[in-house]
């Protein structure tokens, strides 16, 4: 049996990947074990092969762990995987970063293969993500901080999970059982922070119409993410304000509009 683990979310893909390599062998007892790896030795699906096909010296069960086995588009390299992507009397487990399969591998996203897809986290699987890994640390996030660590990871083109993990490590060091704004701000540095937030906060405290115009344009120069923008925005608004952002995320929330479409309604005097 074929058992295919994708996607460019390593920190979960490895995860899985050893959980269920670990239930393997819970199950079966003895295990004959191999390992390549193909980006190393492109034609070491041959030894994968002989190793299939060879008998069990001990008669267990064995288990062919293929990393990055779409690096070889071989013709008999692709028969025998079809060949054995139902076997039950062996499991093949392979492993790659691409987000979606080539084209001549796409029969391992059907059934009968195994297979699990790993994406980079987004949105409300991303945050839900974060919530989960601070709880097994004993800790919670502020709603603040929940909101502004969730739109910095948002804005990392990749690595999101790694990155969230490893911050959140580091928050647990400080024995807190709720994590603010504060908090994070003294014990990591985020790497836009610092423009972000000056930026937003020269938004909030000009009444110039072209200022706080010229303060965006540079933001979403500079690329930044703006649902990130958003919530520093709101992070640091006051009174009126405030409320206009408040009626702004309901509306995004909503649908009704974008985020980079609120920033300027609100940055133009909208609402």
């Amino acid at each position: 049996m074929i058992h295919y683990f994708y996607g460019p979310d390593s920190l979960r893909r490895n995860l899985k990947f050893k959980d269920a390599l670990n239930e393997i062998s819970k199950k079966s007892g003895t295990v004959e074990e191999m390992d390549v790896d193909l980006d190393e030795k492109e034609d070491a699906w041959k030894e994968i092969k002989e190793f299939v096909n060879q008998q069990s010296i001990f008669g267990g069960v064995k288990v062919a762990v293929v990393r990055n086995p779409s690096f070889s588009e071989d013709e008999r390299w692709l028969d025998f995987l079809r060949q054995k992507i139902s076997d039950g009397n062996i499991h093949i487990f392979m492993s790659e970063s691409r987000a979606k399969p080539l084209k001549a591998f796409e029969f391992l996203v059907k059934k009968p293969s195994d297979f699990y897809e790993f994406q980079e986290l987004t949105g409300s699987n991303l945050s839900s993500f974060v919530v989960s890994e601070s709880k097994k640390r004993g800790f919670s996030f502020s709603p603040e901080a929940l909101s502004f660590f969730v739109s910095f990871l948002e804005g990392q083109k990749e690595g999101k999970s790694w990155m969230a993990v490893n911050e959140i490590e580091k928050f647990s060091f400080l024995s807190r059982e709720t994590i603010s704004l504060e908090d994070m701000a003294k014990s990591s540095r985020f790497p836009d922070f610092d423009e972000v937030w000056v930026l937003t906060k020269r938004i909030l405290n000009s009444d110039k119409l072209g200022e706080r115009a010229y303060f965006l344009e540079k933001l979403f120069m500079e690329e930044a993410d703006p649902s990130y923008v958003f919530n520093s925005l709101a992070f640091g608004a006051k009174g009126r304000d405030l409320m206009k952002l408040s009626d702004y995320d309901i509306m995004v929330k909503s649908g009704k509009l974008d985020f980079p479409e609120a920033l300027f309604s609100f940055v133009l005097g909208g609402v």
